[in-house]
């Protein structure tokens, strides 16, 4: 019997932080920087690569590239089978509108994206209050709501 471990699949980025003290650092670095390479040099295309390289090793050392695990985009409203063919009905009225150009066709496409949109808002309303609804702790669910 032989085990197999299979790595687990997180998502990460690669960010650079920009903070208050990082970017002090960087302009510190960079005033001390001796930029006589970039600027003594007759060539553009090798003024730029010292330039480039000023900049790089300058960001490298104060602004580092960190991982990160990228974060979960929740769906923030879970759609139903109404409110699928109430989009689907705007679209298609959205659509007749931009071949045609009539007043008659604009009208139809507010009319129904009026209707899609006031849905879109029950949905949302209803979905916050059953998070609240549901939760233990109803002001950190609250807060969590507003902070989305």
């Amino acid at each position: 019997f032989q085990s197999l471990s299979i790595p687990s699949v997180i998502q990460k980025e690669k960010t650079r932080v920009f903070s208050n003290r990082n970017l002090n650092n960087l302009k510190s670095l960079l005033k001390q920087q001796n930029w006589d390479s970039v600027l003594n040099t007759d060539n553009t295309n090798d003024a730029y690569y010292n330039f480039n390289e000023a900049i790089q090793f300058s960001l490298n050392s104060t602004c580092p590239y960190i991982s990160k695990r990228a974060k979960r985009k929740q769906k923030s409203v879970k759609w139903d089978k109404e409110t699928e063919t109430l989009k689907k009905d705007y679209t298609k009225a959205l659509e007749k509108e931009l071949c045609t150009g009539l007043v008659c066709d604009k009208k139809e496409t507010a009319l129904r994206g009026k209707v899609y949109e006031m849905k879109l808002k029950t949905l949302k309303k209803q979905q916050v209050t059953k998070i609240i609804e549901d939760s233990d702790n109803k002001s950190k669910a609250l807060w969590g709501v507003i902070n989305k």
